[in-house]
């Protein structure tokens, strides 16, 4: 459950950009841009192309996880 509403904003659209050219796909791009602006300590997905993605760009301000990571890692 979302306890966090965002509004679609230009500073959304134009951090997910750098993703994008990065290698994400453009939604991939945009829901982790949105959880960088909501202020986000984790990102998780079971994609396993996005984990690999993200990975791989150091300006991503949010980690990126599998459900399984996420257990591990949060108490």
């Amino acid at each position: 459950m979302a306890t966090i509403d965002l509004s679609p904003a230009t500073q959304i659209l134009s951090a997910a950009t750098p993703f994008t050219v990065l290698g994400l796909h453009s939604k991939d791009a945009l829901h982790i841009a949105a959880a960088i602006a909501a202020g986000c300590g984790y990102f998780i997905t079971t994609d396993d192309r996005v984990l690999k993605k993200a990975q791989q760009i150091a300006t991503i301000k949010v980690k990126v996880v599998n459900p399984l990571q996420f257990l591990i890692e949060v108490p």
